[in-house]
């Protein structure tokens, strides 16, 4: 490759991002995010995202992942077009799920936690956004 092939590239994204005109207005966003623990802690079960202070007995890392149902439908008026519809999950969904999981263990905290988003694309077509839940179960003595 010519050397002066890297910079014919960018110049030529240069001048065609130049072309293009900026929006005159980026709306204001603001967004609000919370993980409501507390019917866990009412119940007994402690998540943290921090280490655990007190004396435990070790359980061991936990990691649990939860993607929606998606479903193939035809598209109404349409004779071959289909899209995937889903419900969207709830953060109070992959706690759930690791709660359960840990109490099954022998647990009652999981510790060190983190909530993030995951996605793959099982099908050709379809992009799927899910939910992981990681940290580390324990047994508060």
């Amino acid at each position: 490759m010519p050397r002066t092939m890297p910079a014919a590239v960018a110049l030529a994204a240069v001048l065609l991002s130049a072309c293009a005109r900026p929006p005159d207005l980026f709306p204001r966003v603001e967004a609000a995010f919370l993980l409501d623990l507390r019917p866990y802690t009412e119940s007994g079960f402690l998540f943290t995202p921090l280490e655990y202070a007190g004396s435990y007995d070790a359980i061991g890392p936990i990691e649990v992942v939860l993607y929606p149902e998606y479903r193939r439908v035809k598209v109404p008026e349409s004779t071959d077009r289909y899209e995937w519809i889903h419900t969207p999950l709830q953060h109070n969904e992959v706690l759930d799920l690791a709660r359960d999981t840990a109490l099954r263990l022998g647990a009652d905290s999981i510790t060190i936690f983190r909530v993030t988003q995951v996605s793959d694309w099982p099908a050709v077509g379809l992009y799927r956004s899910g939910l992981r839940l990681e940290g580390f179960a324990i047994k508060r003595k």
